[in-house]
């Protein structure tokens, strides 16, 4: 879902504005001195200090590696969000994180699908493969245009620096960012987030959770956003860059035993909004007004079905991960870009 404030990037972008809240996070790098012989050769970037209350002794646990470590002990360079910083920080898409990580840059073109990584300079052309490895709880995105999506429901973002092929493949050249979802509760809970822009337009997100039988639980989140625009159309005598964004998750979490998990996860996002106004830079065409007789249509739809069998044995963990993508994304228009201002407020209730 595209929320006021969230859809400029890239080179040239214009400041944001009227944002009801500013959190910023600090990044601390450390480097091992390569002297020390049992130092390790690593270095980790704390995103923002985590919550002391839940984190337990070790903090922030990093599961980038394919395996649970503490994050100043895992032995690569990685910027780590929990769900705490990601709160405090008003992280909503891709591009408030990334921009909050040293060394990583986004790149926004005018239409949804395509943005691009860019990882210590390691960049993708266009309708090519990337060259950062994204995974999604588990499961890693086979199309970049699936990246740029509205966030939501998360509890730990990790971004990991330099090649990790070895883990995630020939489009890990750059790196790798790692996406977990809040999992399913033991009790029942829930909460709900809405809010306003001056396009006008609202959002709504919230999720529910909690246990269906012994054994068997759920996690259920969505959101909706929708602005009539804030650029105007001149011509036609109608705004050029209205957006309808609707997302919904959802997670059956079942523990057959103390060593078998099924984990079923399915999801999907449908974007509707005119061609070329998706994400606005400030550039040349900042000298003349939108004057276009072709509104256009960039519209995309992504699907996502995914199960996760892990079987715990005596000496190792065995783990299993099936998953089902499709997208399909339509894209005409005429562009002509102008910046923008706007404002938007936020009401939240938890249950």
């Amino acid at each position: 879902m595209i929320q006021p404030g969230t859809r400029r990037a890239g080179p040239g972008a214009v400041p944001r504005a009227g944002r009801s809240r500013v959190s910023t996070l600090a990044s601390t790098l450390a480097l091992a001195a390569a002297a020390l012989a049992t130092a390790p050769l690593a270095a980790q970037e704390r995103a923002a200090e985590p919550a002391e209350e839940g984190l337990g002794e070790e903090g922030i646990i990093v599961t980038g590696l394919r395996r649970s470590a503490a994050l100043e002990d895992a032995p690569v360079a990685i910027t780590a969000f929990d769900s705490q910083a990601i709160q405090n920080a008003g992280i909503e898409r891709p591009a408030d994180f990334i921009a909050l990580t040293p060394n990583v840059t986004l790149v926004e073109t005018q239409n949804a699908g395509n943005a691009f990584v860019i990882i210590r300079g390691i960049t993708q052309n266009r309708n090519s493969e990337p060259s950062v490895a994204v995974i999604v709880d588990g499961v890693q995105q086979v199309n970049p245009a699936q990246f740029n999506q509205d966030l939501f429901d998360i509890a730990q973002i990790e971004v990991l620096k330099g090649p990790q092929g070895g883990l995630y493949g020939r489009n890990a050249i750059g790196g790798a960012i790692i996406i977990t979802t809040k999992k399913p509760t033991d009790e029942f809970s829930g909460n709900i987030t809405a809010g306003i822009d001056n396009g006008f337009g609202y959002f709504l997100r919230g999720g529910i959770s909690g246990p269906l039988a012994e054994n068997v639980k759920f996690r259920i989140a969505g959101s909706w956003y929708d602005t009539e625009g804030f650029i105007p159309n001149t011509f036609l005598g109608e705004d050029a860059d209205p957006v309808e964004d609707f997302s919904l998750r959802a997670n059956l979490l079942v523990e057959a035993s103390d060593r078998l998990t099924f984990d079923l996860r399915g999801s999907l996002n449908q974007l509707r909004t005119q061609g070329l106004y998706y994400n606005i830079v400030g550039d040349v065409n900042t000298v003349a007004p939108v004057r276009v007789n072709n509104p256009g249509q960039n519209d995309r739809d992504i699907y996502n079905l995914a199960l996760r069998i892990e079987y715990a044995g005596d000496n190792a963990v065995f783990t299993s991960v099936s998953s089902y993508d499709t997208l399909e994304e339509i894209l005409t228009g005429d562009a002509f870009d102008v910046p923008r201002q706007h404002q938007w407020h936020r009401f939240e209730v938890v249950i």
